[in-house]
């Protein structure tokens, strides 16, 4: 009875080692992400069209703000992105340099304040709203910004939202010149390179980004396998670019949109990989080895 029993265990260890050895082969691609049916209909109609961004629901603006139709990004050579830029006049002294303002803020230059609420500058000054953290536009499309309160900008370009503010800050401010970012478009790479690009510019493409990111990694990333994937997760639109040929290239020319998701598939090396099963299918054996042990000695006692 108990060879029987015994025979029995063994033939049930060898058959649960045989499907966890089976099971063990797909953990070689463990890591890939979004894979698709050998029969997926990929989008063919995503293109290069250069359409103006629009300020979305949850957008954090950043926005600069300077005086005498902007005077002073020609005199300063430039602006900072940041926190407030401070101005020349009132209680600083008529004439004094501003003073950039928090982490990369805009210049300050000249200026003197008059005592009305109007502020008259010869030769201008700036100030940047919005630090690092941005205002954040709400669920209403509106956005808290000083001096004017709460404004509407969802589905405006930044241009129409420029001349709406410059329209807004010109009852305080005298020949305001506004510029505007937004510090929160993002696109996302995963795979073999993993992080997360922010967009400077209305236009940028792909292949931009990646010699932004310092191209594909050497060996580690399959540049005929990348997935571009845009719009609703629960439906997106996925585009397979290969960017092995020229023709992959061209057909890759696309206009990246706040959210976009780039996955570039990466190479497992053999070693890496046999290694990695030869452990795990090791540490299996070990284990039905001891369980095969421990119902043996408890059934020959």
């Amino acid at each position: 009875m108990q060879e029987k029993l015994l025979h029995k265990i063994k033939q049930v260890s060898l058959l649960i080692l045989v499907i966890c050895f089976l099971g063990s082969c797909k953990t070689v691609r463990r890591d890939l992400m979004f894979q698709t049916p050998t029969d997926y209909q990929f989008d063919t109609t995503l293109s290069s069209f250069k359409e103006s961004y629009k300020i979305q629901i949850d957008d954090k603006i950043m926005l600069e703000v300077y005086t005498n139709s902007g005077y002073d990004i020609i005199r300063s050579g430039g602006i900072g992105i940041g926190g407030y830029g401070g101005y020349g006049g009132g209680n600083y002294g008529a004439g004094s340099y501003g003073g950039y303002g928090g982490s990369g803020g805009g210049y300050g230059g000249y200026g003197n304040r008059q005592s009305s609420n109007r502020y008259n500058n010869n030769q201008g000054y700036g100030y940047g709203y919005g630090g690092n953290e941005g205002y954040l536009l709400e669920p209403d499309g509106t956005a808290k910004l000083p001096i004017i309160g709460k404004i509407q900008l969802q589905g405006l370009t930044f241009r129409e939202a420029e001349q709406l503010l410059e329209e807004k800050y010109s009852e305080y401010i005298n020949k305001p010149y506004i510029k505007m970012h937004v510090l929160n478009r993002r696109v996302f790479i995963l795979g073999a390179l993993n992080t997360v690009f922010y967009l400077q510019n209305e236009h940028t493409t792909l292949i931009e980004l990646l010699s932004s990111l310092e191209g594909l990694p050497s060996k580690q990333a399959k540049s005929y396998n990348i997935k571009f994937i845009r719009g609703d997760l629960n439906n997106p639109d996925v585009k397979l670019i290969d960017l092995s040929t020229i023709k992959g290239m061209q057909e890759s020319d696309l206009i990246l949109k706040t959210n976009d998701v780039v996955y570039i598939e990466p190479i497992r090396r053999a070693t890496e990989t046999v290694s990695e099963e030869i452990s795990l299918i090791v540490g299996l054996i070990n284990s039905i080895t001891g369980l095969i042990l421990l119902f043996t000695l408890f059934l020959t006692k």
